[in-house]
C-alpha cells in the first residue's frame, strides 16, 4: 500500500503544476494604461502577445465643439516602455462628446458598439483605409455627422443601425466592388420618420446589379435613394 501511495503523489503534483501554469499563461487579467502624450485617452491591454489595444476617452468634458480628436496609431505604456498598436475604438468610447473633427489612424480595424454615438455638434470623421468592422450603432443618432462619408473597400462587415438618424450626411459612398456583409438595411437609414430622405447611397460603377441581388443590400430603396457614381469611384 505504501508503494502505491508514493507512486501516486508525484502524478498529482504534476497535474497541479500543469494546471497552475495553464492559468498563469492563459488567464491574465486585462489592464489599462495612459500614454502621457495623450492625457485624455485610455488604452486597455486585452492581448499582451498581440500588442494591440482599444482606445476610449477618459472624460468627455476634455473636448469642445471646436476641437479635433486625433486617435493615435500607437500608445506606449510608460511603466514598461511597451508600445501597443491601436486597432479598436472601444464600446461607447467617444459617445456624446462635442467635437469638430475625428481623425482615425490607418491601424484601426474595428469601431465597436456606440463608439461615436449621439454626437450633436457638427463634425466630420473620414473612415480609414484598413478598417474592417463598423459595429452596432457606431454612429447612431450622431446628428452632427456632416458631409460625404466614404466606406473603404477594406470594410467587410457593417452592423445594424450604424448611421441611423445621421440625417446631415449628404452621401454614403461604398467603395467595395463585392458587397460586404450588411446586418440590416436600417444601418443606412439616416433619417427618422419625421425627416425627409436626402442622403443617397453610392456604389462603384458596374456593381449596381450585384448589390441589388445581394442579401440585405437588395432590401434598400434603390430606386429612390441609391445610385452609382459616374466618375468611376
Amino acid at each position: 500500500i505504501q508503494g502505491h501511495t508514493l507512486s501516486i503523489h508525484p502524478i498529482v503534483m504534476k497535474r497541479y503544476t500543469i494546471l497552475s501554469l495553464f492559468f498563469l499563461t492563459f488567464i491574465l487579467p486585462a489592464f489599462a494604461f495612459q500614454d502621457p502624450e495623450y492625457p485624455n485617452l485610455e488604452f486597455t491591454v486585452l492581448d499582451e502577445e498581440a500588442k494591440t489595444v482599444p482606445v476610449k476617452m477618459i472624460s468627455k468634458s476634455a473636448y469642445t465643439a471646436a476641437d479635433t480628436l486625433t486617435i493615435p496609431s500607437s500608445a506606449t505604456d510608460s511603466e514598461t516602455s511597451t508600445i501597443y498598436t491601436v486597432t479598436d475604438v472601444a464600446e461607447n468610447g467617444f459617445a456624446y462628446i462635442s467635437i469638430a473633427h475625428i481623425s482615425l489612424p490607418n491601424t484601426l480595424k474595428h469601431i465597436h458598439y456606440q463608439a461615436f454615438r449621439s454626437i450633436s455638434t457638427p463634425f466630420t470623421c473620414p473612415l480609414n483605409e484598413g478598417l474592417n468592422i463598423i459595429g452596432n450603432r457606431a454612429f447612431c443618432q450622431s446628428t452632427g455627422l456632416t458631409g460625404d462619408l466614404v466606406i473603404p473597400a477594406t470594410v467587410d462587415s457593417i452592423s445594424t443601425h450604424v448611421f441611423f438618424n445621421c440625417y446631415n450626411v449628404n452621401k454614403i459612398i461604398v467603395l467595395n466592388e463585392i458587397p460586404c456583409k450588411l446586418q440590416a438595411a436600417v444601418s443606412f437609414q439616416c433619417e427618422d420618420s419625421k425627416t425627409p430622405i436626402t442622403t443617397k447611397l453610392y456604389v462603384p460603377c458596374g456593381t449596381y446589379a450585384t448589390y441589388r441581388s445581394t442579401s440585405i443590400w437588395k432590401t434598400l430603396a434603390w430606386n429612390s435613394t441609391c445610385e452609382t457614381l459616374e466618375d468611376g469611384i
